[in-house]
């Protein structure tokens, strides 16, 4: 897995955005939050039931934010004796996209860097990555005093190479969390935020920090100072290099470019081939074509423009924070060989995304789907619209069409500018020839505002006298 050699955190009013950089200077993802869209995965709240549908297996729940959060009670266990006004406590596990609220968990959970505390359950268990039965029973010896029936803790990976005392003081720390948490449930209100979750800066630096990251560099004196008492608390051990830049630090890092870019939907690949890509409220889709890419076999092209563009789309999932299903059209081969080779590169480079992504087998019709855990919105969801905007053309050919009712005498056509643009260039004939069915010419009057009430009004012409 590829991790970040360096961390780069731009703070301006209104926004948050992160990036981590390879060792080469790379951006390897790109994060947006703005102050009002602020992100409540993993926070913590005494929510009130708001309603129970029985035929999706669901809870609605008022979490006093302006969606209420969905909660699986399959998956939450809390099919039994829960009712509508009832409080409980319940976690984000997903933040609410567009046309969705947040996901919620019954089964809360607190995270440190090398134990994850789950409240109630009494067991001590160890990631599997952790093989070695040596260290697996030093770690349960550390650590089995600390789980009982107020808390259990799973024992994560990057736990291997942590000092005895580091764990247990984290596992004293997560369990006066809880406890704290625990005691402001007993006596609040639903709904109450009981554990906010940790901004985007803050959430950059624990996910993304390892041994293998240089520096962090932040533009702001104040969040400097946030991150510096963040990291003294949930990273001791490691004592990440937090140092000062000039601002922005996006332009001052030179990767400002790099940040457009990731909105963009097509991404050129090295041999003149591109891929294109759009995402929409239910799935995205990547298109593979060959663009410019040179001439000869047509077998032999879709290969190589297939291979350049599995490893290049994988970059771009992560980077985007692209998730959910996404189906990948790549060129058409006819060879299963050149099929298997492309789907080999394109896992072979998604295993470096912690998101765990899962590409399945070319289907008949040559897609590829990738499903990707989703983890908020996307960079696009957060920065771009997805208004369906009529185009200059279709709001001008819908005034000549009014015209055309009109039947009357002599008339006077007050415009937006670009409707006049366009009645003066491709859609003058058409302008003509509603003038030659009229009878009349149509004068075009450029004096109303784009975004106004009405883009066209048809007035009388005043007769010279």
């Amino acid at each position: 897995m590829i991790a970040p050699a360096k961390i780069v955190i731009e703070s301006a009013p209104g926004e948050l955005r992160t990036a981590t950089l390879d060792a080469n200077g790379t951006p390897i993802e790109f994060r947006v939050e703005r102050t009002h869209q602020r992100s409540l995965k993993d926070g913590l709240y005494l929510g009130r039931v708001r309603a129970l549908r029985a035929d999706i297996g669901a809870a609605f729940v008022d979490i006093g934010h302006a969606d209420d959060g969905f909660l699986n009670l399959k998956e939450s266990g809390a099919t039994q004796g829960l009712h509508e006004g009832d409080a409980l406590i319940v976690q984000v596990t997903r933040d609410a996209v567009p046309g969705k609220g947040p996901r919620l968990s019954a089964y809360p959970t607190l995270a440190g860097r090398y134990l994850v505390l789950t409240p109630g359950d009494g067991n001590l268990a160890i990631s599997k990555k952790i093989g070695d039965a040596e260290t697996r029973a030093r770690l349960r010896d550390v650590l089995e005093t600390q789980a009982d029936d107020v808390a259990g803790f799973v024992v994560r990976t990057d736990a291997l190479h942590a000092a005895d005392e580091a764990l247990l003081a984290e596992a004293r720390a997560l369990r006066a969390a809880w406890t704290q948490i625990a005691a402001t449930a007993e006596s609040a209100a639903a709904p109450t935020e009981l554990y906010a979750a940790p901004d985007l800066a803050a959430r950059t630096l624990f996910s993304a920090f390892s041994a293998a990251t240089s520096d962090v560099v932040v533009d702001d004196a104040d969040t400097l100072a946030v991150l510096a008492a963040f990291a003294d608390t949930h990273l001791p051990e490691a004592r990440p290099s937090l140092s000062l830049v000039r601002a922005p630090a996006f332009r001052t890092l030179e990767i400002e470019d790099a940040f457009a870019d990731a909105l963009a939907p097509m991404v050129a690949l090295p041999s003149g081939g591109r891929i294109v890509i759009a995402e929409t409220a239910a799935m995205a889709s990547i298109d593979v074509d060959a663009g410019q890419a040179g001439g000869g076999n047509p077998e032999r092209v879709a290969l190589h423009t297939n291979l350049e563009a599995a490893a290049a789309l994988a970059r771009q999932l992560r980077r985007r924070n692209i998730g959910g299903v996404i189906a990948v059209d790549f060129m058409r081969m006819k060879d299963d060989a050149a099929r298997a080779k492309v789907l080999a590169v394109l896992k072979r480079a998604l295993t470096d995304d912690p998101a765990q992504p899962r590409a399945l087998p070319f289907s008949a019709f040559g897609i590829v789907e990738i499903e990707r855990r989703r983890d908020g919105m996307s960079l696009a969801e957060t920065m771009l619209s997805r208004t369906l905007i009529e185009t200059s053309e279709t709001r001008a050919l819908a005034a000549l069409r009014a015209l055309a009712l009109t039947g009357g005498g002599p008339v006077a056509l007050h415009v937006t500018p670009d409707i006049k643009a366009a009645l003066q260039g491709p859609l003058k004939p058409a302008l003509q020839a509603t003038s030659q069915r009229l009878g009349f010419d149509i004068p075009l009057v450029s004096d109303l505002h784009r975004g106004a009430d009405v883009d066209f009004e048809i007035k009388s012409k005043t007769p010279k006298i």
